[in-house]
């Protein structure tokens, strides 16, 4: 995390893939109340029991279809609405109302929510895991299509295998005109009959924002991460992990370059990469996963992405990723006591 905080801090750790928060010590010379502490870690399934396309949604997931769409389409990318499912649902133990609208296969797994709240500050954690549940079970690809970052992206001798994209709105944990707004894309772009993959993820949150009027609150985000593994059980179809993009950070979020991964000497992706002050790259070649942790204090949109080189186990299977996502946002009453979020963690074991 980073090591600047807003007016003075006190500690408080959060494991949102382990579903734990646990109040820490301060080193501050104010001492500052112990949080109240709520966390959950909650199946899709359960949550949802059950989704709806766009002719049996009612008023409220209409919309945010129609705000799926729109999104979607001031980027540069045309969605058929029908294809959407969407679903809602209460998480029980924080209250936190959490709806998701997502494309074909590419389905919410699992959820993670994390609050810490005093009288004068609090702290919000949201998590979102999704997989390709169609290619999991062998059924194959999508349908390919423009996709992400299929306008800008350059190849060499690979084809789009396949592509996903969901969107989640988690209700904030302050008086706001909006959602929070968490969303993850991906990309499989393969070499016709190798082994050689690229994996390209990216992600974006929108923060609630608090009224105008509202002088007190200030919500900032101050931890925006990307994580992408095997999915559990289909670890054996990777082999191992070539290159990645990006290698480090940059100097600000608006940073692009595009960047280009190779597999093998005549195979390669060149993809408009954000470099971002702040920013830690996580590959990781024994799990063949990658990840990017920002961390600093914005009340702006964060935007990251990554790809990744893949060697699959041989020649005819397929790799499926599991992507989280997650964000914190730390708010608090003008000069109070603010959530330490020096000491947030939240992948363990993830």
């Amino acid at each position: 995390m980073s090591g600047t905080g807003r007016f003075i801090t006190f500690g408080v750790a959060a494991a949102l893939a382990t579903g734990t928060l646990v109040a820490s010590g301060s080193s501050a010379a104010l001492a500052a109340p112990a949080p109240d502490v709520t966390t959950a870690t909650i199946n899709a399934a359960q949550l949802f029991r059950g989704s709806h396309d766009l002719r049996s949604a009612g008023p409220v997931e209409r919309a945010r279809i129609d705000a799926y769409v729109l999104d979607n389409a001031r980027r540069g990318r045309i969605v058929d609405a029908s294809v959407l499912r969407v679903a809602s649902g209460t998480e029980p133990s924080t209250g936190a109302r959490i709806t998701s609208v997502w494309e074909s296969s590419y389905q919410p797994r699992e959820f993670r929510v994390a609050v810490a709240r005093t009288a004068t500050a609090g702290a919000s954690g949201f998590g979102a895991a999704y997989a390709d549940v169609d290619a999991a079970a062998g059924l194959g690809a999508t349908l390919a299509g423009g996709f992400g970052f299929a306008g800008a992206v350059s190849t060499s001798n690979m084809y789009l295998q396949d592509h996903g994209c969901a969107t989640t709105f988690f209700v904030p944990d302050y008086t706001s005109p909006s959602d929070h707004v968490l969303t993850s894309c991906f990309e499989k772009w393969a070499q016709s009959g190798t082994n050689r993959w690229i994996y390209n993820r990216w992600g974006l949150f929108t923060q609630a924002p608090d009224y105008w009027w509202d002088i007190l609150t200030e919500p900032l985000t101050n931890d925006f991460t990307l994580r992408s593994r095997p999915w559990k059980g289909l670890e054996s179809r990777v082999s191992s992990i070539g290159g990645w993009i990006p290698l480090v950070g940059g100097s600000t979020c608006t940073n692009v370059a595009n960047l280009s991964v190779s597999v093998g000497s005549n195979v390669s992706i060149t993809v408009p990469i954000h470099q971002c002050e702040g920013l830690e790259t996580l590959p990781n070649a024994t799990q063949h996963s990658m990840g990017l942790d920002w961390d600093g204090w914005t009340g702006d949109q964060r935007f990251l992405d990554f790809a990744l080189a893949l060697y699959a186990a041989n020649n005819t299977v397929v790799p499926v990723y599991a992507d989280y996502s997650w964000a914190t946002v730390n708010y608090c009453v003008q000069l109070a006591v603010c959530i330490d979020e020096n000491l947030l963690t939240k992948d363990t074991g993830w």
